[in-house]
């Protein structure tokens, strides 16, 4: 299994980051691994719900088939899915208020049969990467957001 943790403060609140995460819609533009949706999305995640998205990590390309496992309002968010290759994967968002605003801790667990060593250690370095991207994209826009 390979698993990627980044973390990083936002300078907004706990309910405006859960709420743009929540927010299939917004997707586009602060989530680096997401590339397209296959279907309709919700328009709001709810704990059991299901849809399929198109995840692009370091060029690789996977149709995931996502469960809503967890929603804990303002704190947590965590999807369970799978791939069509057999790719398992855990992506939970922890947010914990802070002084500047909120600290958001992401992590994504990935296993399966093509998840060789060399393969997870690539995938984590780029991933990594992308994490973090994606979370100061998911502060500036909730930010930009808030009302």
């Amino acid at each position: 299994m390979g698993t990627i943790t980044v973390s990083k403060e936002l300078p907004a609140t706990p309910e405006a980051l859960f709420r743009t995460i929540i927010s299939p819609g917004t997707w586009d533009h602060w989530l680096a691994l997401h590339r397209d949706f296959v279907g309709s999305p919700p328009d709001s995640l709810a704990e059991g719900a299901v849809f399929v998205s198109e995840v692009l990590l370091h060029g690789m390309a996977e149709e995931v088939a996502w469960r809503v496992e967890t929603l804990a309002e303002p704190s947590r968010v965590v999807l369970r899915g799978t791939g069509q290759a057999g790719v398992r994967c855990t992506c939970a968002y922890t947010l914990e208020p802070s002084v500047a605003g909120t600290t958001v801790t992401v992590s994504l667990a990935l296993a399966g049969p093509l998840m060789t060593r060399t393969v997870r250690k690539t995938l984590v370095e780029h991933g990594s990467r992308l994490l973090d991207q994606a979370l100061g994209q998911l502060g500036e826009l909730a930010y930009a957001l808030r009302p």
